[in-house]
């Protein structure tokens, strides 16, 4: 896959998706000897594989006032067109591009931690659509799906 350039050193690199495209976090630390980041870049490639078609989309810093993070991810984008990151396996937050603000995303649950996934709804049946399902049934078999 080929990357964007002049990406210096950073110290984490994930590949995952956001919004139906391929997004590269890369993570950068002012100081090798502490794990907290300085800031986080977040790159959308728009067509696969096309490595001319990479944009970096933002950066976030670390935030006078706010907890330092040492993992900060997106996970989507919000109808109000805000980002919404995830902090740590332990917060929430939003995160406004054009005013490279932070909020924090208040959850009634009251966790201490977490992990998130984010999934693709579809149309498509697991079992195929024909008569697998039936078979499959007819086998005595059980399986759970949870969401």
């Amino acid at each position: 896959m080929p990357f964007p350039e002049n990406l210096g050193k950073p110290s984490q690199l994930n590949l995952t998706e956001l919004g139906e495209c391929l997004c590269l976090r890369l993570g950068y630390v002012a100081d090798a000897r502490n794990k907290v980041l300085d800031h986080v870049d977040i790159w959308v490639m728009k067509d696969y594989g096309v490595k001319e078609s990479w944009g970096k989309l933002f950066s976030v810093e670390q935030l006078e006032g706010h907890q330092q993070f040492s993992y900060l991810r997106p996970i989507s984008f919000s109808v109000t067109g805000r980002e919404v990151l995830e902090m740590g396996h332990r917060k929430f937050l939003w995160y406004n591009i054009e005013e490279k603000a932070l909020e924090r995303a208040k959850i009634s649950v009251g966790l201490d931690y977490f992990e998130s996934f984010v999934s693709l709804g579809t149309l498509v049946p697991l079992y195929g659509g024909g008569n697998e399902r039936t078979d499959f049934e007819a086998t005595g078999e059980k399986f759970e799906i949870r969401v």
